[in-house]
């Protein structure tokens, strides 16, 4: 299997890019590339680059693109609005998201949230961890990361907005899917371990967001993030 790299470069059939940092460190001391390989290279746009490497350093790689495959959008968008959890439990949700082809992650401040904001360096962290995911899995787009503000600050959205609710008479989420008629987007939000409270479920309902049930059993952040992306993903493939 010919290893994938991403830069943030655009890519150009016959063009040339300069591998660099993480990057570079893991082709040439993890893959342990020589000059004269073939790798791919994806920019997280929907192209798919195959190059030859063409010169290593102790720094850096260069590259020379010798074929291009692009890849469209899907016309439907799942987003995940997700509060903001503890650093481990993010790191699987923002993996998890990215395999199951959730197009956009909003991370935004529980009231019950441990941690209510994020560094440029911890910002950067969880870019790279859906980069990583992108290139594991195959996929050629890259989900976008937002930082949104708390929930009693969000307007009505133009499309479903869904919700996790634990109230044994919330109907099922696949039911809700069922029922409904051909959407372009949308919108599920998890709430942080200790779950959402009741100005922000009350605030929810007021501008038209609906509670669904995904299980009979409470759900782990985690859990119910992954569990809620994957069955709308795959309702929609």
């Amino acid at each position: 299997m010919i290893s994938r790299y991403y830069t943030r470069e655009a890519l150009n059939m016959n063009g040339s890019l300069i591998l660099k940092d993480a990057e570079f460190h893991h082709l040439s001391r993890v893959m342990r590339a020589l000059e004269g390989d073939i790798v791919e290279v994806v920019n997280g746009s929907g192209t798919l680059a195959k190059a030859e490497i063409t010169r290593l350093t102790k720094s850096e790689a260069a590259l020379h693109i010798i074929a291009i495959q692009s890849a469209q959008e899907t016309r439907s968008r799942v987003i995940l609005a997700q509060a903001i959890p503890k650093n481990t439990h993010l790191d699987f949700i923002l993996e998890k998201a990215t395999e199951l082809g959730v197009d956009q992650i909003q991370l935004f401040p529980g009231q019950l949230s441990l941690k209510k904001e994020f560094t440029p360096q911890q910002q950067e962290r969880a870019f790279l961890q859906t980069v990583s995911a992108m290139k594991q899995c195959g996929r050629l787009h890259l989900p976008t990361l937002e930082w949104i503000p708390a929930i009693t600050k969000w307007k009505a959205a133009d499309h479903p907005v869904l919700y996790g609710d634990i109230r044994p008479e919330a109907p099922p989420l696949l039911a809700f899917l069922q029922q409904q008629p051909s959407f372009s987007t949308i919108t599920f939000v998890v709430g942080p371990e200790s779950g959402f409270t009741e100005e922000e479920e009350t605030h929810l309902n007021r501008i038209g967001a609906k509670g669904v049930k995904l299980h009979h059993n409470i759900l782990r952040t985690e859990t119910a993030a992954i569990f809620a992306v994957g069955l709308i993903s795959t309702w929609w493939t």
